[in-house]
């Protein structure tokens, strides 16, 4: 009953930040003749005569066309990486926090009349749709925490997506990257981003007398918190983080930090400056 209620809220409150969000319907494509915004003059080069305007002609004493930017559909494809430790947070659970990209981010495209596709894992959730109510669905699949303990590789993940992949298109993995993402290749023409799920606790745990904490390696660090341990700690996840970010760089994606603690849209307002 709780999962129900989580899902249908984070729908709704995602419904309503994706107003605030604007980035998709952005991006025009060049095309000849009438309709769509004016762009710019160009020279005629022959071809059919209609296009020729007559004022810009007179004026500058050649035959000149009006090229127009016609809006296009961009193609948003959803990448979920699910993994155990997005159960952890503070405020809200990881998993939480990226429910409410993955929506934000389905409902800001739908929203523009784009088209959506999203993933959980190598399960395909929702094949290309412009149907407002299937992000919803895909919301509670994404809750379910019956979670696997690691996200499929890149090795498993790019045959699966690429074969419903038959144009360009943006394209958003949201996961907490705690585990090495090596080997991953953009979709042709494609541009890719990262939506890195954290919790502040991760990696600047307080000072605690006693404790055991699971260090980006997987080894457990155990004993009394101490500012001398907790520094060591905190410049370990730094330096793993550094790595892995360089790491998403060289295979063409760009990272982006989405803390429990802040609001979901910050992250993807910093991510398209605006």
């Amino acid at each position: 009953m709780r999962n129900h209620a989580l899902h249908r809220q984070i729908s709704l409150e995602s419904q309503e930040l994706s107003k605030r969000l604007r980035y998709f319907g952005d991006h025009p494509s060049e095309s000849l003749g009438e309709g769509g915004e004016f762009a710019e003059m160009a020279e005629y080069e022959g071809g059919d005569w209609r296009r020729v305007d007559a004022h810009a002609s007179a004026k500058l004493n050649r035959p000149m066309v009006r090229r127009s930017f016609a809006p296009k559909a961009i193609p948003v494809v959803i990448l979920f990486l699910p993994s155990l430790s997005l159960l952890f947070g503070q405020d809200r659970s990881k998993l939480e926090q990226a429910a409410y990209l993955a929506g934000i981010l389905a409902y800001s495209a739908l929203g523009r009349g784009d088209r959506v596709m999203m993933f959980r894992g190598v399960e395909p959730l929702w094949p290309w749709n412009r149907d407002p109510w299937r992000v919803e669905t895909f919301l509670e699949k994404m809750l379910k925490e019956n979670l696997p303990p690691l996200p499929p590789p890149p090795s498993i993940l790019l045959p699966v997506v690429w074969r419903f992949l038959r144009e360009p298109c943006l394209l958003f993995l949201i996961g907490d990257f705690i585990e090495p993402f090596i080997g991953w290749k953009n979709p042709p023409l494609s541009e890719s981003y990262a939506l890195i799920v954290r919790d502040h606790l991760e990696e600047s745990p307080p000072l605690l007398p006693l404790g055991a904490f699971f260090d980006p390696k997987g080894e457990v660090v155990e004993g009394a918190m101490e500012v001398k341990g907790r520094d060591s700690f905190m410049r370990l996840v730094a330096s793993e983080d550094e790595k892995e970010w360089e790491r998403l760089y060289q295979s063409g994606i760009k990272p982006i930090k989405s803390y429990t603690q802040d609001s979901p849209l910050l992250a993807l307002q910093t991510l398209f400056g605006r």
